[in-house]
């Protein structure tokens, strides 16, 4: 093993592989919906809920949150429902989004919207 050059950080390789955790951690989702048909990215854990990511959608679009059912209640009277999609399967409000096949940058939608 050569000498480290004067001034030169030492490498650590103890800690290779924790930031790829963190990237592995987070889901890049494009989402659209019939309303808004331009995809909309947005950056979620994969033990984030569906109804988390769709409210971060909703917000996005300047949508009044309280207007829609994120998390599929049946009593939420008067409310829109919409759930995320993911290759034609959709998403309960309580399931995680990392619960899928997506890898980054896949596209999801939002059904009822």
């Amino acid at each position: 093993m050569e000498p480290a050059a004067p001034g030169a950080m030492p490498v650590n390789d103890e800690n290779e592989g924790e930031d790829d955790k963190e990237t592995r951690d987070v889901l890049v989702l494009n989402i659209r919906s019939e309303k808004y048909p331009i995809q909309v990215t947005i950056s979620a854990k994969r033990t984030a809920k569906s109804a988390s990511v769709l409210t971060k959608y909703l917000k996005k679009h300047g949508e009044d949150v309280a207007a829609f059912d994120v998390i599929g209640d049946p009593n939420a009277r008067g409310k829109r429902l919409v759930k995320l999609s993911f290759d034609g399967e959709e998403l309960a409000g309580d399931a995680p989004v990392g619960n899928t096949d997506a890898e980054d940058g896949d596209m999801w939608d939002v059904v009822g919207l």
